[in-house]
């Protein structure tokens, strides 16, 4: 689980996003998304945010997104963001994701198989 306040800076980090990411959540505070999404997928990650602002509460699907992990590589993860903005101590979107493994991203294509092989 992560948190974006509306510029896109990480507000929140669970712990564990270790286990996707190679680092811990105080390596990912203060960070933006452009610090830890591909370019490529940014705007889908965006896009997702942006329909979630019409959704309080409720949760988009945000399919497939390159993470950028410590190490440098890519780890795709797909989940859901939610628009938390206006509840007190969360005030940003909620992104709660999981890794996809390596041969569901090549059955689902798109030019993942690259990206994921890269990991």
């Amino acid at each position: 689980t992560m948190i974006f306040s509306p510029d896109g800076r990480i507000t929140y980090v669970s712990p564990s996003v270790a286990d996707h990411l190679g680092a811990g959540p105080g390596e990912f505070i203060g960070r933006t998304t452009k610090d830890i999404i591909d370019a490529s997928d940014l705007p889908r990650l965006q896009a997702a945010g942006a329909r979630s602002l019409s959704q309080m509460g409720d949760s988009v699907s945000v399919p497939r997104v390159s993470f950028i992990a410590a190490d440098g590589a890519s780890r795709v993860l797909e989940g859901r963001i939610s628009n938390m903005l206006y509840i007190r101590g969360v005030e940003g979107f909620v992104f709660q994701g999981r890794a996809i493994d390596k041969e569901q991203s090549i059955r689902q294509g798109d030019g993942l198989a690259t990206r994921v092989a890269r990991s």
